[in-house]
């Protein structure tokens, strides 16, 4: 099974390893995985720094990427340079929360919040000048 959550984690992975001057080889030949992984946004976020064996076709990236935020149920991989992102990401999951879920707003945005803010203290850490 493979979860949003994992794919976060192997996309963290992928760049890591880029970082210490190697590429990642992803070698997956299940179709439903790999058209998982498409509309999920993974492959555009890794494909700059891994490769996929075997490769998906060049449109792939561009094609998940035109569709990102059509599906509101679908948790996709989202790659964060910075903050200037988040404001529109916290919109999306408390839209979801509250349309789809029926959360209360208040509880909206403590879950989005809570959510998010590890990636806040990551992104915190890389504009300081640290390697978190």
């Amino acid at each position: 099974m493979v979860t949003s959550a994992s794919l976060v984690q192997l996309a963290a992975a992928c760049y890591g390893i880029c970082r210490d001057g190697h590429q990642s080889v992803i070698a997956v030949d299940d179709p439903g995985v790999r058209g998982y992984m498409a509309r999920a946004g993974f492959v555009s976020v890794v494909l700059p720094v891994a490769r996929f064996d075997p490769p998906f076709p060049s449109f792939a990236p561009r094609f998940s990427d035109l569709r990102r935020g059509s599906n509101p149920l679908l948790i996709e991989v989202t790659k964060l340079d910075s903050g200037a992102a988040l404001p529109e990401l916290l919109d999306r999951i408390v839209s979801v929360l509250r349309r789809r879920f029926g959360y209360r707003k208040a509880d909206s945005y403590f879950y989005s919040i809570t959510f998010l803010e590890p990636r806040l203290d990551v992104l915190r850490a890389k504009s300081s000048g640290a390697n978190p």
